[in-house]
């Protein structure tokens, strides 16, 4: 399980790369969350 988490997660981020088209809003959600705990 743990290990397709992580691919999860790995997705997650190289849809953000791609600006998450193809993740849909809410993967954009989570990017932009990301991006807030990064700049902090």
């Amino acid at each position: 399980m743990s290990e397709e988490n992580e691919k999860g997660k790995m997705t997650v981020q190289e849809a953000g790369k791609k600006g998450g088209a193809k993740g849909g809003p809410r993967v954009r959600e989570l990017i932009e969350e990301g991006k807030e705990h990064e700049e902090e």
